[in-house]
């Protein structure tokens, strides 16, 4: 049996083939593999990365294994690679960059159970620290593994926010009676049963995710100070005051509204001039305005659900619309100028529209021009 003792706090033993962490003579954990293989040619690359997390994400390294890269790597060569990763981070300070997140702030926690002092004395220091670096993945890691619960709240997102996105994120919450999930990508998040989460990039917020009663005032004007909001998605009873919020969010170039109360979609729809993607599900009054022809961006459009009877006949005039799903209305025909839309890849519809005779000719129509009917 190989063993290297890095300090009075960590030794390392090779054991049956296997690295394995010791923390005060207790097995703490076993090594995972070397991250290995940074291509020569890339090195480059690599010179604005700020830590091993960001290395192996780009990689593609997991806890397993580093994809597209298969190497056998002699037992004892292993162990001195992992003695020399583990004194190199008891050298800087127990720098958690230098250690692949998930051993680094575990290890240095039990080292603070176990009363190593200046672990103690860099624990909080860390986490903010690694926080502030604005990576999505260990942002999202040190809170679902409740290492935010070190810091107040206010220390917390500020570690990450810009200033004017943390007031206006403090606000919401106060509002809200909740606290913001932070993930990765909104779009990978699919509980609706916690829905109320934020999306950063670069210390941002760009994307957002809300479920309240009714959009009020107060919770209209946190919102209007998030000047770099990209997606937004709301699960509400009531949009009365949406049309309040539409100058403030003209770079929105997603937005999802779910409502379960009759509600009208304002005229002013028109002005988010960037937006590709909308999702309406909910009964709306009327009808959709005509304005919606003039979103010259939009690309993909969902009404399912919606209880809608007619569609404007603007709908044509959306000149990027690639996909439109018009599922569960109870529409009488559909509307002429669908045949207009020039860009149209998809239509999806539910069996009883795509039975109707009505329908027929403008079915046929798409079809020979190439367009995908899908019916569910």
């Amino acid at each position: 049996m190989q063993e290297f003792k890095v300090n009075d706090y960590i030794t390392l033993k090779l054991e049956s083939k296997k690295t394995n962490i010791y923390v005060k003579g207790e097995l703490f954990e076993q090594c995972k593999f070397l991250l290995l293989n940074i291509p020569t040619q890339d090195i480059d690359s690599y010179s604005e990365i700020e830590s091993i997390d960001e290395i192996a994400e780009k990689l593609g390294w997991t806890e397993d294994r580093q994809l597209g890269v298969d190497y056998e790597i002699a037992p004892g060569t292993e162990f001195f690679g992992h003695c020399s990763n583990l004194q190199a981070w008891v050298e800087n300070n127990y720098d958690t960059r230098l250690l692949h997140r998930n051993l680094a702030f575990s290890l240095l926690k039990k080292l603070v159970d176990v009363g190593d002092l200046n672990a103690k004395k860099v624990f909080k220091e860390e986490i903010s620290k690694r926080l502030a670096s604005g990576f999505p993945s260990v942002i999202e890691y040190l809170t679902e593994e409740g290492y935010d619960r070190y810091l107040s709240r206010e220390e917390y997102l500020f570690s990450f926010l810009n200033i004017g996105d943390g007031e206006a994120l403090l606000d919401l919450e106060k509002i809200l009676g909740c606290k913001f999930q932070i993930k990765e990508d909104l779009d990978d998040f699919r509980d609706v049963d916690e829905c109320d989460r934020i999306e950063i990039k670069n210390n941002n917020i760009v994307g957002i995710t809300l479920s309240c009663g009714e959009l009020t005032i107060d919770i209209i004007r946190p919102l209007k100070k998030l000047k770099y909001l990209r997606k937004l998605y709301f699960y509400v009873a009531r949009l009365k005051m949406l049309e309040e919020l539409l100058p403030s969010i003209k770079k929105v170039v997603k937005l999802i509204l779910y409502f379960d109360e009759t509600n009208e979609i304002p005229k002013s729809i028109y002005i988010l001039a960037d937006l590709k993607i909308l999702f309406i599900s909910g009964e709306i009054a009327q009808s959709i305005p005509p304005s919606i022809g003039r979103l010259k961006s939009l690309k993909v459009l969902s009404l399912r659900d919606s209880k809608l009877i007619t569609l404007p006949k603007s709908i044509g005039s959306l000149d990027s619309l690639e996909r439109l799903d018009l599922v569960r209305n109870p529409l009488n025909k559909l509307v002429e100028t669908i045949k207009n839309l020039h860009s149209l890849k998809e239509l999806v519809l539910d069996k009883k529209q795509a039975g109707e005779k009505k329908n027929t000719q403008i079915i046929d129509f798409l079809k020979k021009k190439g367009v995908k009917i899908t019916i569910v």
